[in-house]
């Protein structure tokens, strides 16, 4: 969760990269960048590197990775709140890993994300669901644990109470397992929510 420092700690790795001719270690950190600019609300700088990550990648013939990116593409696209192109992307990137046999579980947590936001609860706790049930049959615990947070989100707001809390409760352990505290803080804080809107009040 240090995003500002990660983002510090590769501009010396990718001046090096892009000094070596490393055309795949560049795409790769300017995929991982492209995320941590999402993250910080920088959509310009994350859909320029993002972008110039794919064009790379394609060239390469790098099929898998260019899907990642595409869909990373749409995780900005939600975070910036347009809503048709994120899940346009999204679609895009999933024909492409059903294509490819590739494990997509991890993708329907952005999913997920961009659906609640829109407010189309049945849909996104469908993707929640479906995140939490794939990744649970992997060794991927970092996604796992925000699929879970997802899936205590719109289940919060769909008012399913019961369901918030014991996901919401199941991520706090995983993300304290992880040393990742920003993300346990939010778990917890959804927990404290279930109690309130159990006692009879709004959930938001």
């Amino acid at each position: 969760g240090r995003t500002e420092e990660a983002l510090e700690a590769s501009d010396a790795a990718l001046a090096d990269c892009r000094a070596t001719g490393a055309d795949l270690s560049v795409a790769r950190l300017l995929a991982n960048r492209g995320v941590l600019h999402g993250y910080l609300g920088h959509y310009e700088k994350a859909d320029a590197e993002l972008n110039e990550a794919l064009v790379i990648l394609r060239r390469l013939g790098s099929e898998l990775l260019a899907a990642q990116v595409e869909h990373n593409l749409g995780f900005v696209a939600g975070r910036r709140g347009d809503i048709p192109l994120a899940l346009s992307r999204f679609e895009s990137a999933l024909e492409k890993f059903e294509r490819l046999g590739v494990p997509s579980g991890a993708a329907f947590v952005d999913l997920c994300e961009v659906l609640t936001n829109a407010r189309l609860l049945p849909e996104a706790m469908q993707a929640a669901e479906t995140a939490v049930c794939s990744l649970s049959a992997s060794e991927h615990s970092a996604d796992l644990a925000e699929a879970r947070l997802r899936f205590a989100e719109v289940a919060l707001a769909s008012g399913d109470n019961d369901t918030a809390r014991r996901e919401a409760e199941a991520a706090a352990v995983a993300f304290k397992r992880q040393a990742r505290t920003a993300w346990a803080v939010l778990a917890k804080a959804i927990v404290a929510r279930t109690g309130w809107a159990g006692s009879g009040g709004l959930t938001v």
